[in-house]
């Protein structure tokens, strides 16, 4: 489904990313690891179309994207939430995610994917993590079955992974 094959990617000719390959299958769920400037946020940047490769090709259902602009990559399927969730704070989670859904604004079930993005993700107290939620669930309003690409650190809940390694370590 996603093939990413040597991919280099440079900012100001400084290279942050250096022949960077990997396959992700239809279903399968991959995490992208490593510490801060390690280039993960570059990786997904360069599959969603948000910076250009210097070489290398990215390939989506059998076809090259590389290249292509972001608004077409979007549309073809692959969404990126970047760490700083780009929401428009002051209309509703709602009208947010409908923004979301722009590319399928003509469509009479447009309402409908919402729905199901509200059952997945549902609403829970704070407001970092609500807004960061809320991006998370505007990238799924427009991307439907296909691909997100998210920065997961960011996308983490900090009391609930430290609450999470007090319960197993008892520190």
């Amino acid at each position: 489904m996603l093939s990413v094959h040597e991919v280099t990617t440079a900012y100001q000719g400084l290279v942050a990313i250096s022949a960077v390959s990997i396959e992700v299958a239809k279903g399968e769920i991959v995490c992208v690891a490593g510490a801060n400037g390690a280039g993960k946020s570059t990786l997904l940047k360069s599959i969603a179309g948000a910076e250009r490769p210097r070489s290398g090709t990215v390939t989506f259902d059998g076809a090259r994207i590389d290249g292509m602009a972001q608004h077409v990559i979007t549309a073809r399927g692959i969404a990126y939430v970047p760490e700083n969730r780009r929401l428009f704070p002051r209309l509703s989670v709602r009208d947010n995610l409908r923004l979301g859904s722009y590319l399928y604004r003509g469509e009479a079930d447009r309402d409908e994917p919402l729905d199901l993005v509200f059952k997945l993700f549902p609403r829970v107290v704070g407001a970092a993590g609500a807004a960061r939620r809320n991006a998370v669930r505007r990238r799924a309003a427009d991307a439907g079955d296909r691909p997100r690409a998210d920065d997961a650190a960011a996308a983490l809940d900090a009391g609930r992974a430290v609450a999470g390694h007090h319960a197993k370590t008892g520190r």
